[in-house]
């Protein structure tokens, strides 16, 4: 029917569209639709009786599978350049909430040229659509990235459809939880931390409203456990507004399942917490409070007043807790519950602690041996805070 899949990257600032066919024959071309979002655009020719090749089943996909990469790399020269490899990996995320951050990584050739061209299976159907490499000298060195099929042909038939797409979306900002609160929650590495309960497009508050509170951890969707926390965003985004899933989450050490009647996707959500800012302090004299270390734990810390925060960038106000002014680098506190100067502590034990006698105080509570839960705020530049859970283990 004369249409094309490409990468929204590929047309997004084209004023004019032109497609070479493999004959030679150029045809104008117009966008249908465009997805910034999962970075696929369709786009429409005129005419009939194209050749067009059939979509595969993600399910069949599987690492160690032969594909081919189809293209025009680089240059008008090497137009229609075929490579071949192997599927390397399956689920490969990157970046936060604001893209589908799933893709199929393959080692066929694919150069700056091949974005928007198929990866097909031996059977000819597609497996993905060639969007990005990852390199550092600009062309490839062995590392591919597709979009993956069911992706792809949810997308594509919303653009058809209607020109646009809408995504079901979960309503929370989420972190990665680190291993040592991972251990602490007896949860696999890859589940995620909510951090915040948010609005969708249409001011629902989709899981608010199934009952998912900050501190909740989501280990699986519909059943499929989180291997990334990532993953989220793939699982929830390939759904429509309405539709329900379920969230199994561990809470106050129980695991439960909760189902969401999924909102509308706004425009620009909330960023996924990355852990905030790692800040170096500034030179400034006028303790109101002793460091003093925490043997053991491998932190020192001092009651978080006004002028030692200021010392670490922070200008936030009515801040209560301690502040870590200092990390031993082979610490569990460092490596594992990933803690770091300037992030200010308000809870230990599920204690809050407004200083540092009231930690020593929470910590003295806790048995030699035992891992306890963390409340750690991070601060950005601007005094905006992040506030996440993390875990300790009190030396024996």
């Amino acid at each position: 029917d004369g249409y094309i899949v490409t990468n929204n990257h590929v047309v997004e600032d084209a004023t004019e569209l032109r497609v070479v066919l493999f004959n030679g024959r150029e045809l104008d071309a117009e966008i249908v639709g465009a997805d910034p979002f999962s970075d696929l655009a369709v786009l429409k020719v005129e005419g009939d009786d194209f050749p067009s090749v059939p979509f595969g089943e993600a399910e069949d996909v599987r690492v160690g599978q032969w594909v081919l990469a189809f293209g025009s790399p680089l240059n008008a020269e090497l137009s229609n350049t075929v490579t071949s490899g192997i599927i390397s990996s399956l689920g490969r995320y990157s970046g936060g909430n604001n893209s589908i951050s799933n893709y199929i990584q393959t080692d066929a050739a694919v150069n700056p040229g091949n974005s928007g061209g198929p990866l097909v299976n031996l059977r000819g159907e597609i497996v993905g659509i060639n969007s990005a490499i990852a390199t550092r000298t600009g062309t490839f060195n062995g590392i591919s990235f597709a979009i993956p099929v069911d992706i792809v042909r949810n997308t594509v038939e919303q653009l058809i459809d209607s020109g646009a797409v809408e995504r079901g979306y979960l309503g929370i900002s989420f972190g990665a939880v680190n291993p040592a609160l991972a251990r602490a929650l007896d949860v696999g590495p890859g589940a995620a931390l909510v951090a915040a309960v948010t609005e969708d497009a249409q001011g629902r508050e989709p899981a608010g409203e199934a009952g998912i509170r900050p501190d909740d951890v989501i280990t699986a969707v519909d059943g499929v456990t989180l291997r990334d926390s990532r993953q989220i965003v793939s699982l929830i985004s390939n759904k429509r507004p309405g539709d329900r899933v379920d969230l199994t989450i561990v809470r106050d050490g129980d695991e439960e399942t909760v189902t969401v009647r999924l909102g509308v996707r706004p425009e620009n959500p909330l960023g996924t917490p990355q852990g905030g800012e790692q800040l170096q302090p500034m030179s400034e004299s006028g303790d109101d409070a002793e460091p003093a270390e925490m043997e053991g734990l491998g932190l020192t810390i001092q009651t978080a007043t006004p002028a030692a925060l200021r010392r670490f960038g922070i200008e936030a106000e009515n801040v209560k807790g301690v502040l870590v002014t200092g990390v031993e680098r082979s610490s569990e506190a460092y490596r594992d519950a990933d803690l770091r100067r300037g992030v200010v502590i308000t809870e230990v034990d599920r204690k809050p602690v407004a200083n540092r006698a009231e930690f020593e105080s929470a910590l003295a509570g806790v048995g030699a041996g035992e891992t306890f839960l963390v409340r750690v705020q991070r601060f950005a530049r601007n005094g905006d805070a992040v506030s996440t859970l993390t875990a300790l283990t009190k030396p024996d």
